[in-house]
């Protein structure tokens, strides 16, 4: 039923009272083109900006010849999931499909780091066992066992295989890809900072000075600032000379995290669940900042600290710095991983009597319940922490 609507509504627009099954009557805006000497209805919108927007796509859909009726589309959408029913999809036909989605999705746009460890981890752990697999015969036992020889390589590689292979499989069942109506994955992915470390696994600051002594004096300073001033390896990377200030005054020194150096998605990128900040650094450190700036590092706010030989405009990679810390550990108790310099630097922070708050602020990390209480850990109270932390270097760093 037509009623009077809104004026000047555009051609191809009707405003319509509608009754429900109920017996209520609501009130939309009908959308319809021309295409084929016939009159399409393209859909029914609450809204006018909406159907306006409608409006404007099919006409121009139209013009381009591109137009397929919604009918028409929803024939084709269910002659297709009747077909993969029928023929099976497999694994490595529905990643490819799930991964182009993915890549062209403008609602919710993925990083380009994120889509490469999509794709690396299914490709390197997922396509060789099960990508000819039909997903409708994928067993629970078969992903168990990728999960678990994913896990001999480490928690990180097992959590990747598990979190990927659930979010392709989630949206293959929420599809109907493949008559997949239940995601063959069991496993768990560990929540993100709910693991431990023990221990053994976070060196001294004694191991730290001997293993950085076996390094290329370029990249020595990159251990230090990553225990000193807390940072992840990406924000090592992503440093650059103008996130290191007063520099001059070692009492006030400090250093901004302002962005990461993708190692994925080769090139800079906003820091970790949006981590930026800044943080003090210990006196101890300066001089060694100050010598390899001026021995290293290009003039301009926007030099990379720690540049790749071949090419001083950008950072060293991750695989170099990577490479010279392995080659540097070589008889060391344990095999420390890189990012174990933050934890114990963060540790060594707690030690100085400072603050869940003061902690949180100083690691910049992301939780709800904590973001309230930062404000009362004050900068000059991070400095005074900070100097403190100067002291144990200097006390033989015990």
């Amino acid at each position: 039923m037509r009623k009077k609507g809104p004026d000047n509504l555009p051609r191809g627009i009707d405003f319509e009272t509608r009754t429900r099954k109920d017996g209520t009557p609501y009130t939309n805006y009908r959308v319809r083109v021309y295409w084929q000497y016939r009159q399409i209805v393209v859909g029914r919108y609450e809204d006018l900006t909406v159907a306006r927007a409608a409006l404007r796509r099919a006409q121009l859909e139209v013009v381009n010849g591109t137009f397929v009726p919604p009918a028409d589309r929803r024939r084709t959408h269910h002659a297709r999931l009747a077909a993969e029913r029928a023929n099976g999809t497999t694994v490595e036909e529905w990643f490819e499909r799930w991964i182009g989605q993915l890549e062209n999705d403008k609602l919710h746009p993925r990083s380009p780091a994120t889509l490469v460890s999509y794709r690396s981890t299914i490709t390197a752990w997922i396509l060789p066992e099960l990508g000819d697999v039909r997903l409708v015969d994928v067993k629970p036992a078969e992903v168990q066992a990728i999960v678990d020889a994913a896990a001999s390589r480490g928690p990180g590689a097992a959590n990747n295989v598990v979190r990927h292979f659930r979010a392709m499989m989630n949206a293959a069942v929420a599809e109907g890809a493949g008559g997949l109506t239940v995601s063959p994955l069991r496993a768990k992915p560990e929540k993100a900072g709910m693991r431990k470390r023990s221990d053994d696994e976070v060196p001294t600051l004694a191991e730290v000075a001997a293993i950085t002594a076996n390094m290329p004096e370029r990249l020595r300073l990159a251990p230090e600032l990553a225990v000193w001033a807390a940072l992840r390896v990406g924000e090592v990377l992503g440093l650059q000379r103008g996130d290191l200030r007063h520099l001059d005054d070692p009492a006030k020194a400090e250093l901004h995290v302002r962005r990461q150096w993708n190692v994925k998605g080769h090139g800079y990128g906003p820091p970790k669940d949006e981590s930026a900040g800044a943080v003090s650094l210990p006196a101890v450190v300066v001089p060694a900042i100050r010598e390899h700036l001026e021995r290293y590092v290009l003039d301009g706010d926007d030099a990379p600290v720690f540049p790749s030989v071949q090419d001083r405009t950008r950072p060293v990679s991750y695989n170099s710095l990577q490479g010279a810390w392995v080659d540097a550990r070589e008889g060391a108790r344990h095999p420390f991983a890189l990012h174990s310099l933050r934890h114990l630097g963060l540790t060594i922070y707690a030690q100085q009597g400072a603050t869940s708050a003061e902690i949180q602020r100083r690691g910049r990390h992301k939780d709800a319940a904590a973001s309230a209480r930062y404000q009362h850990a004050s900068v000059e109270r991070d400095r005074a922490l900070t100097a403190k932390m100067s002291a144990t270097q200097e006390g033989g760093g015990k």
